[in-house]
């Protein structure tokens, strides 16, 4: 199966069990949040060491530790991305609807914006912040009809509010996942053990106190444990890192809808108009993005020496790849950038590559890389003559690279 029709299985897979997500929450709403993580995690733990071997990853501790600052980005984004999450969305569910809570959390795509720069050096264009105010609009109505319904405000605002956060450090840690994580598999189990750890900690310092437990708290502990934790999760990363950010945000407009139905269908929930106009606000501002052009493109720190390029950071396509040389790098915490060489520059490109003692420099039709490569030739936009090139290593010996390829095609740029 190729790169691209994998990341559309992960997609469907992540979309699917997203949307189910907040339904199967309400489950649980009468159980201790502390208790219901901590049980989720337990469940998660083992699940995911043994879906980790199913892929052919044997988990690995001592792998995980070798580089410091991944292992420290993995740990913060176990915290806020899985318990945090789940118990957070938990404390909204308690005072405002699945729908509801469905629809904010969706501000998470938008929410990721800011870090795009500051974490993984990705270009914003003024589209991609338009999209984000239409997000912003979203949270606003939501604030504004729910604070004015009759009963308990301060409740609804503090589930709102709780929500919200969730989207937030949601936001963030994604952010980290594409930067940091590397062996996916591995890593998912690392979040589960930090998320036990973490929650389990807490619940015994609230008291420890065990309920009993219903037919629909087991399923949500399941459900959470087993498919949103391990399984969704793996699936919505891979596509993630190997795809632009903004890409596969776009397909998550599709979520609250769904959720709207399942919750109506299984909760009986109304669908509020409040709810729609929302969902469409927050479904236009991450549409809009795929017309996008230069969103999301790699944030060059020599930006004046490579402004002739257009760099793509490609890493998350060599997930699994077969060269060694490119793995060891992006296990080292480096990089893989690619950069569009018009057909008219290929043969004077191809003989100063050849000529030079340029490390980890790959073309899209490398044997070793072939399949990573067709899939990169698409990334960047190359047409069926254009060569696309990579450098695998260090981002400023990358960019040390391209910026020598901009000087042998267009020349020395003239200081004004």
């Amino acid at each position: 199966m190729s790169i691209k029709r994998n990341v559309y299985v992960y997609l469907f897979i992540g979309i699917m069990s997203a949307a189910l997500w907040p339904v199967v929450l309400e489950l649980a709403v009468n159980m201790d949040i502390l208790e219901f993580t901590l049980l989720a995690y337990a469940v998660a733990v083992p699940v995911s060491i043994g879906f980790a071997r199913v892929l052919g990853k044997k988990f690995s501790i001592r792998q995980m530790l070798r580089n410091k600052t991944t292992f420290l980005a993995i740990v913060v984004i176990g915290i806020l991305n899985y318990g945090f999450q789940t118990s957070g969305m938990l404390l909204g569910e308690h005072f405002i609807s699945a729908s509801l809570a469905a629809v904010l959390f969706r501000t998470y795509p938008l929410l990721m914006l800011p870090f795009l720069p500051l974490v993984l050096k990705e270009h914003v264009s003024k589209i991609q912040i338009f999209s984000m105010s239409l997000g912003v609009a979203g949270m606003f109505l939501a604030f504004s009809n729910t604070l004015g319904v009759a009963g308990s405000p301060s409740s609804m605002a503090i589930g709102i509010a709780a929500v919200l956060v969730v989207a937030f450090t949601t936001a963030f840690s994604l952010a980290l996942v594409k930067k940091y994580v590397y062996n996916t598999e591995n890593a998912i189990v690392i979040f589960n053990i930090i998320s036990l750890a973490f929650f389990g900690l807490a619940f015994l310092a609230a008291g420890a106190q065990v309920s009993a437990l219903n037919l629909g708290n087991i399923g949500a502990i399941l459900y959470v444990g087993i498919i949103s934790d391990v399984i969704a999760a793996y699936a919505y990363y891979v596509a993630l890192k190997t795809m632009k950010t903004t890409v596969v945000t776009n397909f998550y407009f599709l979520v609250p809808f769904i959720t709207f139905a399942l919750a109506f269908i299984f909760l009986g929930e109304p669908i509020e108009w409040y709810y729609i106009v929302i969902a469409f606000l927050i479904t236009a501002g991450v549409f809009i993005q795929r017309f996008d052009k230069t969103g999301g493109a790699y944030l060059a720190s020599k930006a004046e020496k490579l402004k002739k390029f257009v760099i793509f950071d490609v890493s998350g396509a060599f997930e699994n790849t077969g060269n060694s040389a490119i793995a060891a790098e992006i296990e080292n915490g480096n990089r893989v950038l690619a950069i569009k060489i018009p057909n008219k520059h290929r043969e004077k490109v191809m003989n100063f590559v050849s000529a030079g003692n340029h490390a980890n420099v790959f073309t899209h039709d490398n044997r070793t890389i072939s399949e990573e490569g067709a899939f990169v030739k698409e990334v960047v936009g190359a047409g069926d003559n254009d060569l696309v090139l990579m450098k695998a290593g260090r981002v400023d010996k990358s960019e040390d690279f391209f910026a020598g390829i901009s000087e042998l095609i267009y020349g020395r740029e003239k200081p004004q």
